[in-house]
């Protein structure tokens, strides 16, 4: 307890005289803004002064105290602190002044002053600022080596070294033995400023070990606090992982209070099983971890009668507030989903939480709050305890006896009035029951699932999730083909190498043995009047003119212009009403007189209706515009267009994409060989949202006088999205027939570690 109406400053060393107020002025408990200590005095006009126990001569004085001078500067000239000394350099005085500087003198015993050094600038010493003040004084023969030490200790952590200025020198043909007295503000000049926590010790290394606590150990890691603490009040600790969550101050709390601050934040506190002692399990540990204890239910007395699944709300919090304490608050919240903010049936209801965590750093808050998050949102059957019967199971007994806090524990083969998955969960208690037939552990128990974490190349665990995916079309439940459409995000990988994928579709598990656009063509055929059938097997349908202005030759889908103003089409049935697609395109000739086009579409129905990107060819000037389109019972309108920056060239190979997604339309286009753009146009359009046919076409402007036929090559034709997924069906027992649009994603998400 500190008292502002204090008259005396107590001393940490047991039956130690106090100092005393010898001048009224100073306020007690008055300056609150250090964060490692208690309130502390500010000297006003007062000063302080006391007598020190006697002690061994070690040759040896060491000085510390914290000081904080006005922001204003002290009025003038004043002593600081001194000291009354044995030996025949009686007093050592600190002096400060009106600009911060420091200046140390020291007297015989007659009041002579042998030693001046003058005010000299420190740079880690400013009005205002927090520090801690030092002199050291070593006998060295016949002379007295004395060092002056300023820490700025403003707004410093342990993440970074002190800023430590020294400025010594000697005295020489004189003795300092031991002190006897100190004195604070003689001159009663000091003002508003704070000092305290002055320590006198008979060796210059004392301090040596002191800087984390100048600065409340700001910066410190979650496991380094624990370690620290539990040493420091003598306590036996086991801890395991890294702990790297840094904390903010340690403040003054009890042992328990402070060690809990830090479980909160990365770990895990709990008494030793074997040993008298606490045990610290950082949080890293628990990340992905093998099973300590894997059970299958159909083993006699691996899983002891009753298992029962809990569907309730007990764990679920889809609103978090976090807090560093004294700083930045962060939310986090789950708005859509079955464990959303959204009212039934579409969610839960808000479920709320907050909590104020001693954290380093306002970044920090933010990150916890959707960790928490995560937690609180496992959409996954609850069991609550789990018992193991090893009088029934003694083959258990090493491994069941094993399992401590937080330890995994899986249970395989459930019966099928359970959800069919794997059981994965975390210990977080047990209670053990010993009699004459009876020897049972039960195990309370909360989802391991969220523990799960993305893990670099794990088969399992090292892949990213999609941010949306939804079947296509309906699927029976022996259906070994799945036309997958990515509605937000990345499309899924085509990598043989990553392959097989676990996925989950509507609770049903299925592997993912290939991954494959739905659409492909690379034209390695020949055909004669027509396009024949693209590599994936849709058929091609061709219509302009004659059949024999189509071909498929030298890796190449042709359209031959033989006449003038009259388009040249290809159309193939589209997988989906969303649609990516590209192709690769070339032409024979630069455009003469009039533009020549080039066609990209989706959703075709007939000529008459349909969407699709155009890039036009400009006469002379070889320029490009890009543009999106539709044609609507026969009526065509342009949404929007480009002037593109580079030049046509004949010859020359260039990519042109169109995509598709419910109401947008995007499209952009760039040379073979260069890297490709952003989205270079985008529209929204909801006039046409059947699936129909994909477009490919070509034209040459009615008023060409280019030398016929102008020749436009087509090749590496490819529906991006949706793709074709070839699986094995019920990997984890679910046997059912899928419905379009059912959600598909990564049966195990890897989710992103705090």
């Amino acid at each position: 307890m500190v008292w502002t109406d204090a008259t005396t400053l107590g001393s940490t060393i047991p039956g130690a005289r106090p100092l005393q107020i010898t001048m009224p002025g100073v306020a007690p408990a008055a300056a609150s803004s250090w964060t490692p200590s208690a309130p502390l005095p500010t000297m006003g006009a007062g000063t302080l002064a006391g007598p020190l126990p006697t002690y061994a001569i070690t040759g040896q004085t060491a000085l510390r105290f914290f000081v904080q001078l006005p922001a204003g500067g002290v009025s003038g000239p004043t002593r600081l602190i001194s000291l009354k000394c044995t030996g025949t350099a009686r007093t050592w005085t600190l002096l400060v002044n009106a600009s911060a500087q420091i200046a140390l003198r020291a007297f015989e015993a007659d009041g002579t002053q042998v030693l001046d050094t003058g005010y000299q600038t420190y740079v880690t010493i400013t009005n205002g600022s927090q520090c801690s003040l030092g002199l050291e004084l070593t006998q060295s023969g016949a002379d007295v080596n004395w060092r002056v030490v300023v820490i700025d200790v403003t707004g410093k952590t342990v993440l970074a070294n002190l800023p430590l200025v020294p400025f010594s020198g000697t005295l020489t043909a004189h003795t300092v033995q031991r002190v006897t007295a100190v004195a604070v503000g003689e001159d009663g000049g000091l003002g508003t400023t704070t000092l305290g926590h002055i320590a006198i010790a008979d060796d210059t290394t004392a301090y040596g070990n002191t800087s984390g606590a100048l600065v409340a150990w700001t910066g410190e890691t979650v496991r380094s606090r624990v370690a620290r603490l539990c040493a420091e009040e003598s306590v036996a600790l086991t801890a395991y992982g890294t702990g790297a969550d840094l904390m903010g101050p340690q403040r003054i709390d009890t042992l328990l209070n402070l060690l809990q601050q830090a479980a909160d934040i990365g770990g895990t506190l709990y008494e030793q099983r074997e040993a008298v002692g606490l045990a610290f399990r950082c949080r890293d540990v628990d990340y992905s971890q093998a099973a300590t204890l894997a059970l299958d239910y159909t083993a006699d007395g691996e899983v002891a009668p009753p298992l029962t699944p809990t569907d309730d709300d007990q764990q679920t919090r889809n609103d978090i507030t976090v807090t560093r304490d004294q700083g930045a608050v962060a939310r986090a919240t789950l708005d859509t989903g079955p464990l959303s903010t959204q009212a039934p049936p579409n969610g839960v209801g808000r479920y709320d939480s907050s909590v104020t965590l001693n954290l380093y750093s306002d970044d920090q808050p933010a990150q916890h709050a959707a960790w928490r998050l995560v937690l609180g949102t496992w959409d996954g059957t609850r069991y609550p305890q789990v018992t193991v019967d090893l009088a029934a199971g003694p083959h258990l007994i090493d491994t069941a006896t094993q399992v401590d806090i937080q330890d995994r524990t899986t249970i395989d083969n459930t019966p099928v009035w359970l959800p069919p998955d794997l059981v994965e969960l975390l210990t977080l208690g047990y209670t053990e029951t010993l009699a004459q037939y009876t020897w049972q552990l039960r195990y309370n128990c909360g989802p391991a699932g969220p523990w799960n974490v993305a893990t670099l190349d794990d088969a399992t665990y090292g892949r990213a999730d999609t941010e949306g995916s939804q079947l296509v079309a309906a699927a029976s439940s022996g259906a070994t083909s799945l036309t997958v459409s990515t509605t937000t995000g990345p499309f899924w990988t085509t990598d043989p190498a990553e392959m097989p994928i676990p996925l989950r579709v509507a609770g049903e598990v299925v592997t993912a043995t290939a991954i494959a656009s739905s659409v492909i063509d690379t034209f390695t055929r020949s055909v004669s009047n027509g396009w024949g059938s693209t590599t994936t097997g849709q058929a091609w349908t061709t219509t302009g003119n004659a059949a024999s202005d189509f071909n498929v030759t030298s890796n190449a889908g042709r359209q031959l212009n033989t006449t003038a103003g009259l388009r040249r089409q290809s159309t193939c049935p589209a997988p989906s009403a969303d649609i990516d697609v590209e192709v690769n395109f070339a032409a024979s000739a630069l455009p003469a007189t009039d533009s020549n086009y080039i066609y990209l579409g989706a959703r075709y129905a007939d000529v008459n209706n349909n969407y699709f990107t155009r890039l036009q060819l400009a006469p002379s000037t070889n320029k490009m515009t890009l543009g999106i389109r539709k044609r609507v019972a026969a009526t065509e309108t342009e949404l929007t267009f480009v002037v593109l920056s580079g030049l046509f060239a004949a010859g020359t190979t260039y990519w042109l994409r169109f995509q598709a997604i419910g109401s947008t339309l995007q499209a952009k286009s760039w040379p073979d060989g260069t890297p490709e753009p952003e989205w270079q146009i985008s529209a929204t359009d909801t006039s046409l949202t059947s699936a129909g046919s994909l477009l490919v076409w070509s034209m040459v402007g009615a008023s060409s006088t280019n030398t016929l036929p102008v020749t436009f090559f087509f090749d590496a034709f490819e529906v991006l999205n949706p793709q074709t997924f070839t699986v094995t069906r019920s990997t984890n027992g679910v046997v059912k027939a899928q419905s379009g649009g059912a959600d598909i994603r990564l049966a195990y998400p890897a989710i992103a570690a705090l």
